[in-house]
């Protein structure tokens, strides 16, 4: 128990705080302890007080100068005697501050904890309430021995005040740094915020930016516009938590006479050196009925299609209740609220929207301070709409080589857009072009599946926008895409192989396909895997004279074609013998019969034959090849009356190389 006794002594720390105040020709001093023990110090060995000159005019003095004009101000502080009490005996804070000071302490003996604890609580509520009496009176400050004026002073010097308990115990000393010469200002109180309710007003002050500002504040109400002021209570409000920065509201609830006197409050403040600040005036009001009513909608009528006039109905009796009402427009039954009027007058009950679309759903709310009554149910209004909207605009869009199309084109702003709807045609020059949106679309993208497979090159799209009312707007310009190539040209057809000169002598008919960009002739020797590409041909050229093929040498040439878009044809070959070209001899005739052409043909040949090709041409056409076979004979039933058919043969052989086209 020593121990802990020596221990906590040597760790005892006095702490004060202090405040200046500058007036006419003298400075006011106020402190106070930090806690009960330095309260108690102060009461028993008093405080001290100094003064230092740090500045005169402009110039700070010299350290010496400065310790030379060191004034320690007066004696020691101590509360004063109690017969200096006597005359204030009449002020309830006086009373309070003598009663905590020179009132007697509880013996103390042996002390259970909860005991100890109670004192312990006793002493910390008499320091607060002597503190407390000493905030709400200048002369209970005094008589306390918490307060000092100086009324020796200059004005052009600046002076550093200090204050301690007069104890060489260690302790931290307060200080206070004033300039005489200029008055200390008094604090603006911000402007009262009142929340009416029934016969109730919540008046509430931020304090935040007033902290420690004012020591109390007296809140005044007047009922007639302000001419005269009644404050509410005799005693001060004070904020407790106005140095907690989650709660600097000051807050006072008072009881109105009736709903309809129109009130105005003000609030002052006190500080510690009894000085009252300018009054802080609210907005004048009054009380306010709670809303239990909500307005109805009794007229919702288009006027000359460009205008919604609105009427609702609201009791009169409650206009007092009311700040004012709000309308708003939605347009669909599902769609967002928007507020497009935000009313101030309690007595107004009509509304003219002026800017309404095509659809509108209508909603009227009153509403107070406290609370908002929004109508449950809608009024319809529409307008005639026989516009269509503007057709869509800048198609574009591309095909990849999977054959999906996506096309996109820019947003309509019709606010009656109720979406889109594609159509195409695989000519630019159709009539009727085919919906491809069975649903409306409301994006501004659509993918379609293209049919590649076909000779059309192009495909061609339109789109239209359809507003609400389903107006259709004009036909886009047209989207032309084009369809990726993925169709090999027709083959062309080798001849059989001449000799020329000891060379061979080539000729082919070329690909009938209108969009072959290059046709390959090439050659390989019967053994080898691959061809070599001897030659390429950009034009029509069909005929071809081989000037690098060895002498005693056996080859296989073949023709190809390749379009715009890089698709291959299949190859035509024909076999080439170095001695002698191996010519066989083939006849063609061909017959008419109600199945159709039969073409039958007969060959004398010393090579073993796999299958034949058949080609046939229209007209005076391209040969195509419409057919293979093993037999010597083919019935043609795709034939039309009145045409003209030409018949061509090549022999295929077994050891994969292929003879001319007999025709």
């Amino acid at each position: 128990m020593l121990l802990m006794l020596a221990t906590v002594a040597s760790a005892q720390r006095y702490e004060t705080k202090m405040q200046g105040c500058v007036g006419e020709g003298k400075i006011d001093l106020r402190w106070a302890p930090a806690n009960y023990d330095t309260w108690q110090a102060g009461i028993k060995k008093g405080y001290v007080i100094e003064r230092y000159t740090i500045m005169r005019g402009d110039e700070i003095l010299s350290p010496e100068d400065i310790a030379k004009e060191h004034k320690v101000l007066g004696g020691a502080f101590t509360p004063a005697p109690l017969e200096d009490w006597e005359p204030f005996a009449e002020e309830k804070y006086a009373a309070i501050a003598a009663e905590c000071i020179y009132g007697e302490d509880e013996n103390v003996g042996v002390l259970s904890p909860k005991a100890a604890y109670q004192i312990h609580q006793r002493k910390q509520q008499k320091f607060s309430f002597a503190l407390y009496a000493a905030d709400m009176s200048v002369d209970v400050a005094w008589l306390s021995g918490l307060s000092y004026t100086d009324k020796a002073i200059s004005k052009d010097e600046k002076y550093l005040y200090k204050v301690y308990v007069n104890d060489t115990t260690a302790q931290d000393t307060a200080m206070v740094f004033l300039n005489a010469a200029t008055p200390t200002p008094m604090r603006r109180i911000p402007k009262p915020e009142v929340k009416w309710g029934n016969k109730i007003a919540d008046i509430s002050v931020d304090l935040s930016i007033l902290r420690g500002a004012y020591t109390s504040y007296f809140i005044e109400r007047s009922a007639d516009g302000g001419k005269t002021f009644v404050q509410l209570s005799d005693a001060p409000t004070i904020n407790i938590a106005q140095t907690d920065t989650k709660n600097s509201t000051l807050f006072r609830r008072d009881t109105l006479p009736d709903n309809s006197t129109q009130i105005i409050y003000r609030v002052f403040g006190t500080d510690s050196f009894g000085r009252k600040s300018e009054p802080a005036i609210s907005d004048e009001g009054h009380g306010a009925m709670p809303l239990t009513v909500m307005p109805y909608i009794t007229h919702c009528e288009a006027v000359d299609n460009n205008r919604i006039e609105i009427e609702w109905a609201f009791p009169d009796s409650l206009n007092n209740s009311a700040e004012g009402f709000r309308v708003y427009r939605q347009s669909g039954p599902k769609s967002r609220l928007k507020k497009i009027f935000d009313g101030n007058d309690p007595q107004q009950r009509s509304f003219v929207d002026r800017m309404p679309g095509i659809t509108n759903y209508y909603k009227v709310s009153v509403y107070n301070t406290e609370r908002e009554n929004l109508m449950p149910t809608v009024s319809y209004a529409a307008l005639v709409d026989s516009f269509p909207p503007i057709a869509p605009v800048a198609l574009k869009g591309e095909i990849d080589t999977t054959g999906i199309a996506t096309i996109r084109w820019r947003s309509n702003n019709e606010s009656d857009l109720a979406g889109y709807r594609v159509y195409t045609a695989n000519t630019k020059d159709d009539n009727e072009y085919s919906l491809l949106t069975t649903t409306m679309l409301t994006d501004t993208v659509f993918r379609h599946k293209v049919n590649l497979n076909t000779l059309t090159h192009e495909i061609f799209y339109q789109v239209r926008a359809i507003d609400k009312r389903d107006n259709h707007s004009a036909p886009s310009k047209t989207l032309v895409l084009m369809r990726p190539d993925t169709i090999a040209p027709v083959a062309p057809v080798m001849k059989p192989i001449e000799q020329k000169r000891g060379r061979p002598s080539l000729q082919w008919i070329c690909s009938s396909s209108d969009d072959v960009a290059h046709h390959y002739l090439l050659r390989k020797e019967p053994k080898a895997e691959q061809y070599d590409t001897i030659a390429i041909f950009n034009d029509a050229q069909n005929t071809y004279d081989d000037k690098t093929a060895g002498g005693g040498l056996d080859y296989i040439y073949a023709i190809v074609a390749q379009d715009r878009s890089g698709n291959i044809s299949c190859l035509s070959s024909a076999y080439y013998h170095t001695d002698e070209v191996v010519v066989d001899k083939v006849k063609i005739r061909c017959q008419k019969s109600v199945d159709g052409n039969k073409v039958t043909w007969s060959v004398t040949t010393s090579r073993s034959i796999s299958e034949f090709i058949v080609y046939r041409a229209e007209g005076d056409g391209q040969l195509q090849r419409v057919a293979e076979t093993a037999e010597r004979s083919y019935t043609d039933k795709d034939v039309r009356v009145g045409k003209k058919y030409t018949y061509a043969v090549k022999i295929v052989y077994e050891d994969g190389t292929e003879s001319g086209v007999y025709k």
